[in-house]
């Protein structure tokens, strides 16, 4: 299983061979994501990816000022994106914290399924 590091270098690398997927939608997306289960997210040391959706699209790490922010523990990202969590469910029990225009939070779901399809490119050997 990717740690969260591989999932958002895989999506960067998805990013960069098929930006067609990320063109559908518009917005800059931050996630902020802790990869120990006993680290807060609002520490000073999570990792940060941002997101660009849209023409120009691009994944990188580290902070831009964003139009959604997200914030998670690494297992609950990796659990989103095997599947085994619908990321609604964990938002509504707060293991997913999110922030930002209702526009963009509601468009949230196409960026963890590039995620999860990401993730099982480079599962496959195909990334």
């Amino acid at each position: 299983m990717d740690s969260a590091e591989q999932s958002f270098v895989s999506l960067a690398q998805l990013c960069e061979a098929a930006p067609r997927y990320f063109q559908p939608l518009v917005g800059v997306y931050l996630f902020r994501v802790a990869e120990s289960a006993t680290a807060s997210v609002d520490s000073k040391l999570p990792l940060s990816w941002c997101v660009r959706l849209g023409a120009e699209p691009a994944v990188w790490r580290g902070q831009v000022e964003a139009d959604c922010q997200v914030q998670l523990q690494a297992n609950i990202l990796r659990e989103i994106i095997d599947g085994s969590l619908n990321p609604q469910l964990a938002f509504l029990d707060g293991r997913l914290k999110v922030s930002g225009d209702r526009y963009y939070v509601l468009r949230l779901q196409l960026i963890f399924e590039l995620l999860a399809y990401a993730s099982k490119q480079r599962a496959e050997g195909m990334m």
